[in-house]
């Protein structure tokens, strides 16, 4: 959390509860929608810290997220007082005019030079001509900086509104962040933002999970996506912030479902509830960024193997067990194999393929390989 963004909550804490109580609350399935894309988008932001290119991008894409989430009309409400807190409206104005006084004072020292310093001391000739207007220009450029700084404040952002402007988005990635941790404070439990009983809600969480699991099993059986548009949702590397983001979710998931029972109290229901929302956000911010960076961020030598292993495989594909180029093509397949090293491939993943034939399966290098039930 930046600085900027610790003030200002700390500046209205009873807003962020009341905000973070209506998101939590609502029963409008884009504001709930919303409300866990900034949360998801804030994490993978805070993860993607360190790499400066993901950083901008992440942060760039959080933005958007918290600008929706924070121009629903569900927060129309709360943002107006926000607007109408006189108080704390106050309490920016000096900020604000302390800021302008803080970046006027270079325009001043220079003008002080000016007035009261130069025609104290003696100037060689060389400086008595330049040296004035170098004054001059210094106190210019700082005056004209602080004239920007509140031009922007007071009329691009329109004073009070303005502020709010600039404070509010903050206050409601706060709120969001808040709405969806899956821990609850003990005895308090949570409200249930999706409609039924607690059995309906098991089920969903549930069936969210196998949901997941299919469009993984779908991802694993493109080739083509597999290998060449989104390998980085199979990066081994632990590097790409979103596709760890949905390996972690996946795993969190995966745990408080299995815990799930018939007489499972509320809180553990409603935290399966909430993390199958965190898992599909991550699964799909995940995706998206697989499908922006495709194989851009591998090194060459990875590159050309996943591009040439999509071929062969698309090669497998039309082939039968006698093929008499099988041999070569398999000794292609092992070379590509053996040149990636960031992202998860293996015969394992060829055998499983259902357009293979069966024969010819039988003569892959894999071991353990299932036939059992193929058609």
């Amino acid at each position: 959390m930046t600085t900027r963004t610790f003030v200002v909550t700390l500046s209205h804490p009873q807003l962020v509860e009341r905000i973070t109580e209506r998101l939590r609350t609502t029963t409008d399935p884009n504001v709930r929608a919303l409300t866990v894309r900034v949360a998801e988008q804030a994490e993978i932001d805070r993860a993607a810290s360190r790499d400066r290119r993901a950083s901008a991008y992440a942060t760039r894409y959080a933005s958007q997220w918290e600008r929706k989430l924070a121009r629903t009309l569900a927060l129309a409400d709360l943002r107006q007082q926000l607007v109408d807190d006189t108080g704390w409206q106050r309490t920016r104005r000096v900020r604000d005019i302390a800021e302008l006084v803080m970046r006027s004072g270079f325009s001043v020292a220079m003008l002080g030079t000016y007035f009261f310093v130069l025609p104290a001391v003696q100037l060689p000739p060389s400086l008595s001509a330049f040296m004035p207007l170098l004054v001059i220009f210094g106190a210019v450029m700082g005056g004209a900086a602080a004239i920007c700084m509140a031009l922007r404040n007071y009329v691009f952002q329109r004073g009070n509104r303005g502020r709010a402007h600039r404070a509010w988005p903050i206050l409601v990635r706060q709120a969001a962040l808040n709405a969806t941790q899956p821990q609850r404070s003990p005895g308090t439990g949570t409200q249930a933002a999706c409609a039924g009983d607690l059995g309906h809600q098991r089920n969903q969480a549930v069936q969210a999970l196998a949901d997941l699991n299919s469009e993984w099993g779908r991802y694993e059986l493109d080739p083509e996506a597999w290998y060449l548009t989104r390998p980085v949702l199979h990066d081994t590397t632990g590097t790409v912030a979103t596709t760890v983001a949905y390996n972690t979710a996946m795993t969190d998931l995966a745990a408080a479902v299995e815990d799930l029972h018939e007489h499972s109290p509320d809180t553990d229901v409603h935290r399966a509830v909430d993390l199958a929302d965190h898992a599909w956000i991550a699964w799909h911010a995940a995706n998206d960024h697989a499908v922006t960076v495709g194989l851009d961020d591998r090194s060459p030598t990875e590159r050309a193997a996943l591009q040439r292993l999509n071929t062969l495989v698309a090669r497998l594909a039309t082939s039968t067990a006698d093929d008499p180029e099988l041999a070569a093509v398999k000794r292609d397949i092992a070379r590509c194999l053996d040149n990636i090293h960031t992202v998860s491939v293996s015969w394992a993943d060829i055998t499983s393929l259902p357009a293979l034939d069966r024969q010819l399966v039988r003569q892959l290098p894999s071991a353990n390989v299932d036939l059992a039930g193929r058609v």
